[in-house]
């Protein structure tokens, strides 16, 4: 936590406190320097902008321990709360425009140490507390307020009891209850989840340990739920252990983690925020104490888009959201080379913040994250380009001077395959044949994926060749791996003698008759006595 940022007017223990949309920290009630018997019905509103407090119109009743809420109409809500031995139901609605504080109706059983929650129909959740009825007990009960019509109802009870806990909504809308007291009257670890639709409880991770009782705690600006300071349950004005330790829970991951401490171990204290910080203010620790306490919480990163969609590597898309600024890292899918770390500059404000970067070489479609120094952001889909898969058809019904070749256009890559093909060359000359290369004959076979060939002809007898597949679309082309095939050289058929007969005798000139190739010249031979004669 940073340091002492100003007093208030009057010290406070168990105030109660609430941050309001106009950037003020209201506060109010709580007691004094001279311990439970010093209940305080001032108030007050600090502005952040100015550092300065100002008193505003007093609570009608002086009281400590409220449960406190800001309803979606923009008053503030006060619910309870003790005046030493006198524990009460009465509720209070403050008009920050007005300044006025007006008496709303009571809770249904008296309440110390409740926490209250606003849900978006603006209905008030308050939770558990101290109730004073007899016999006196840690209450359980959910009870529900309705500003619209000022009336009261029920909710689920709580599994535990708790009063003097920490309560903060998340951004699932899941309500929080967790530390305090439970009811063997220890400091409780237990951590309760409500949710509004179903009126139904669950459990959570408990907060970390040591156990705290009087504890105060709220959601952040990033997300985070969190509990600050605490005590071993000890006795109003008597010494015990007070604790300083802050620790954040992040509903994402169900993870607590510690965060800086306070300046000072704090119990009693009351929490708000606004402007993108947290605020302790008030408490005890031997006496009531009058100081406010900030810290800057940097909100998680959020992305709502990302444009163009699809895209190819090496070139630039740009990521809309919030929170950006600070931006450490942008990660796409891939398994190396899809991070970008470097030149990561954003432009904008508020939920309409952008930062462009280049999608890396090692990017595949899938989400895209934003990381800065409050967490990860979600992430948002990006369709990554690629050159379509092909692979190349080993070549077959090879003749002298002809071939079969072809391949298979496996995968579009993510956009349309425009042009496929086979590509051929002498294996002397060039044993990579590529579009354009040196002695590269190219033949291309329509569009699409799937598997394609055609016959080749006008090959050279006795040459060896090498094929390869191809496949174009707007990502690029890309080739099937390189197949090597020979032409053979032509077979020339040996002629067959018909007549005359072999051995055969004949008077003057013998006619000759026989098959051989067309075209071809025969030369007859006459064999006798070991001599050889052309005829």
């Amino acid at each position: 936590m940073a340091g002492r940022v100003v007093t208030c007017a009057a010290v406070r223990a168990e105030p109660g406190a609430a941050a309001h949309p106009n950037g003020k920290i209201y506060v109010w009630g709580g007691y004094g320097s001279g311990g439970s018997t010093d209940a305080l019905a001032s108030a007050e509103a600090y502005t952040p902008a100015t550092n300065t407090w100002a008193a505003i119109a007093s609570l009608p009743l002086a009281l400590y321990g409220p449960a406190t809420a800001v309803g979606t109409d923009g008053a503030i809500y006060s619910f309870g709360g003790r005046n030493d031995g006198a524990y009460y139901n009465n509720c209070y609605k403050y008009d920050v425009t007005a300044n006025r504080w007006t008496a709303i109706a009571p809770l249904p059983v008296t309440r110390w140490e409740a926490r209250a929650l606003t849900a978006p129909d603006g209905r008030i959740f308050v939770f558990g507390g101290w109730n004073f009825s007899i016999p006196p007990s840690v209450g359980s009960e959910v009870q529900i307020y309705t500003p619209a019509t000022n009336t009261w109802s029920t909710g689920a009870a709580m599994p535990a009891g708790l009063f003097g806990s920490a309560a903060g909504v998340d951004a699932a809308g899941l309500m929080h209850v967790y530390g305090g007291i439970t009811t063997n009257n220890a400091p409780a670890t237990t951590h309760l989840v409500y949710n509004v639709t179903t009126n139904s409880w669950a459990t959570a991770p408990a907060t970390p340990t040591p156990a705290r009782a009087y504890t105060t705690g709220l959601a952040g600006p990033d997300g985070n739920l969190y509990l600050f300071g605490g005590d071993d349950n000890i006795q109003i004005g008597t010494a015990g252990a007070y604790y300083s330790q802050v620790d954040s829970y992040n509903p994402a991951t169900a993870t607590w983690s510690n965060e800086p401490a306070l300046p000072v171990a704090l119990t009693e204290a009351a929490s708000a925020t606004t402007g993108g910080n947290l605020y302790v203010v008030g408490g005890f620790n031997s006496t009531a104490q009058s100081a406010l306490y900030s810290i800057a919480v940097v909100a998680a990163p959020a992305l709502t888009s990302i444009s163009p969609n699809p895209a190819m590597a090496g070139t630039s898309v740009t990521l809309t959201g919030s929170n950006l600024t600070g931006a450490t890292a942008v990660t796409f899918t891939g398994t190396s080379n899809n991070t970008v770390t470097t030149g990561l500059t954003v432009s904008g404000t508020g939920s309409s913040q952008t930062l462009t970067v280049t999608v890396p070489t090692g990017a595949t479609s899938g989400p895209v994250t934003v990381t800065t120094g409050g967490g990860t952001s979600n992430g948002v889909a990006l369709a990554v380009l690629t050159a379509p898969t092909v692979t190349t058809t080993v070549p077959s019904s090879i003749t002298s001077t002809s071939a079969f070749l072809g391949g298979n256009a496996m995968a579009d890559g993510g956009a349309t395959v425009t042009e496929r093909g086979v590509l051929y060359s002498v294996s002397s000359t060039n044993a990579t044949p590529v579009i354009g290369g040196t002695g590269v004959t190219k033949f291309p076979n329509g569009s699409g994926t799937g598997t394609y060939g055609q016959s080749i002809i006008g090959l050279t007898p006795g040459t060896t060749y090498t094929v390869r597949a191809f496949a174009t679309n707007s990502a690029g082309t890309s080739y099937g791996s390189p197949i090597s095939f020979t032409t053979p050289l032509p077979v020339t058929a040996t002629p067959v003698l018909t007549s005359p007969a072999n051995n055969s005798t004949t008077n003057g000139a013998p006619t000759f008759a026989g098959t051989a190739p067309a075209g071809s010249t025969v030369t007859v031979y006459l064999v006798s006595g070991g001599t050889t004669t052309t005829l």
